[in-house]
């Protein structure tokens, strides 16, 4: 008798010991993560999402590319130039994948129409207003949490064979491996041998065959944790998001048969000491086999479903992510924006680039081409970059870092300083005027484009230079694109004449250095500062009195020559 009744409560002491340790592993791990998030709340997020996972972030933007074409999203170059993968970052506050990819994707399909925006919005609001509704949330949100790599949206969008099914040996399998421990209870040696014999055939079994869908298995983990998630929020009773956790409840309602072909998911990275007996329990009952072969069916059978809860479930971690940075800002305002394609004109009241950290604002209504104009570093790129932005923020995530912003639904498009990974093998000049090109495409003409360029064609000399960046600016006027274009060469404002308004930036040059004001003014740059700035970083006088001769050797007489004379 006791030898039956010993290994027996040895077993069940065991296992309400592992029980007792997880449970207390779980609460404190909720307690601080409940405290992380309190605190991270209206912060710029402490982790920097690394470069190399921003591919895989963009997956679902891409995937959506390819089957859904979108006119107003951000192309390639236009992202590149006005580094909003920063932005991004700055951005990501989510808990989740599917959070990030929705507000990569949210950020590149800029201006959907005004009832998407619209709802988003109202989202965002809603989670500015109540901080223990979005702390539910984000509990539930963050039990999901990021597996990056995963690509799970890659698995909705192709097609995926089914192939014959193996469950059913599977399950034997692991009948035996279940039934083998009972004989231990009356006759030990053969009990011990059959345990033994059947978890070894398993874990080989289980070993060879997921080394061949690891991946596959990955992402159909990662769908039954994001369904699972979707029916506790689904469940939750959490005050003003009824519409959206009904929502949920919706749209999990069919997808039981995915959410219970899940156990070993539930057991996966929630801990080093649960980890290991899912590993055992994996082996044993090979769980996660048998699901894999009923999962490819049933993802199959329930794919537009299953994006739209991603859509759904990413969406709302994105406007908690959204919500946050608008509490992180000095100011922001939510857009005006007119959908009805109106003349392309853009009116702004103290707007500044969201990645500078003390940002000094600026003010206007641009209803013409604009030339600025100015010394370097004196704020013309900055000022691009940030009007380019907040248009592209207007209309994705209905924020924008200013006190005030009208404007149509605008096509951005820029061309500015390219990247080595733009370039492409080509000469700098070749690629700068592949990009303006795309500004002057016929397709864009009867929508309002916000064109933005800096130093246009800075890869060659100046006097085909100035020739050609009059003539594509001219062209880009008369298709009414607004053109914000930068330049250092006052020739332009003169060859522009009325076609564009002009501004610019000015410096202010003291014997202890240049300093910037980056505050707009009326009228082209009239100032320079290119030389008395070499004889303050203590450049020998000869040197700046040779310069300046030069200078006035050439204003005098349209030529130049070494000393500065005829």
């Amino acid at each position: 008798m006791l030898t039956t009744v010993i290994p027996t409560l040895v077993i069940v002491s065991g296992l309400a010991f592992v029980l007792l340790v997880w449970q207390r592993q779980d609460a404190n791990t909720r307690r601080r993560l409940r405290l992380e998030l309190q605190q991270a709340w209206g912060r710029a997020p402490a982790e920097r999402t690394p470069a190399t996972a921003i591919p895989s972030i963009a997956s679902y933007f891409a995937n959506g590319k390819r089957t859904q074409p979108d006119r107003f999203a951000i192309d390639d170059i236009t992202w590149s130039d006005l580094e909003l993968d920063d932005v991004f970052r700055r951005l990501n506050a989510t808990c989740t994948s599917a959070g990030e990819e929705v507000l990569y994707r949210w950020l590149r399909e800029s201006g959907r129409d005004a009832e998407t925006l619209a709802k988003r919005i109202a989202l965002v609001e809603r989670f500015q207003t109540s901080p223990d509704g979005r702390l539910a949330v984000q509990l539930i949100l963050s039990d999901l949490g990021k597996r990056r790599f995963v690509d799970v949206t890659d698995y909705l969008f192709d097609d995926q064979p089914v192939e014959t099914t193996q469950a059913r040996l599977y399950v034997w399998l692991a009948a035996a491996a279940l039934i083998s421990p009972l004989v231990f209870f009356s006759h030990t040696l053969l009990g011990t041998l059959l345990t033994a014999g059947t978890f070894l055939m398993n874990a080989l079994v289980y070993y060879r065959r997921r080394a061949g869908i690891e991946a596959e298995l990955e992402r159909l983990g990662q769908l039954v944790r994001i369904v699972k998630c979707g029916q506790r929020l689904g469940r939750s009773r959490i005050p003003g998001l009824e519409p959206q956790l009904e929502a949920f409840a919706a749209s999990t309602a069919g997808l039981a048969s995915i959410a219970k072909r899940g156990f070993y998911v539930g057991l996966r990275g929630t801990g080093a000491l649960a980890d290991i007996v899912g590993e055992y329990i994996r082996i044993v009952l090979l769980k996660e086999l048998i699901d894999y072969e009923h999962l490819r069916r049933d993802v199959v059978r329930h794919r537009e479903t299953l994006l739209d809860l991603y859509e759904l479930l990413g969406g709302i971690d994105a406007a908690l992510a959204v919500a946050s940075f608008r509490d992180s800002l000095p100011f922001w305002t939510t857009p005006a924006i007119d959908w009805t394609g109106a003349r392309a004109s853009v009116e702004f009241f103290d707007l500044f680039h969201p990645m500078i950290d003390v940002p000094v604002s600026n003010s206007r209504t641009i209803g013409r081409p604009l030339l600025v104009t100015g010394s370097n570093a004196s704020g013309k790129s900055t000022f691009l970059k940030a009007l380019a932005i907040n248009a592209i923020l207007a209309q994705s995530i209905g924020t924008v870092c200013a006190r005030r912003y009208e404007a149509p639904r605008f096509l951005v498009l820029s061309s500015m300083a390219l990247k080595d990974s733009v370039l492409s093998g080509e000469s700098y000049y070749t690629a700068e005027l592949r990009s303006v090109r795309r500004l002057l495409d016929p397709d864009l003409d009867g929508h309002a484009c916000l064109c933005v360029i800096d130093e246009v064609l800075r890869g060659t000399n100046t006097v085909e230079r100035i020739a050609a960046a009059s003539a594509i600016l001219e062209e880009l006027a008369a298709r009414d694109r607004l053109c914000v274009a930068a330049t250092h060469d006052g020739e332009l404002v003169t060859l522009l004449g009325d076609r564009f308004e002009n501004v610019h930036f000015t410096e202010a040059v003291t014997k202890d250095g240049v300093s910037f004001n980056y505050r707009l003014a009326e009228g082209p740059a009239t100032s320079r500062n290119a030389i008395r700035l070499l004889g303050v970083l203590g450049y020998p006088s000869n040197v700046v009195e040779q310069a300046r001769s030069s200078v006035r050797g050439f204003l005098a007489t349209g030529r130049w020559s070494r000393t500065g004379g005829s």
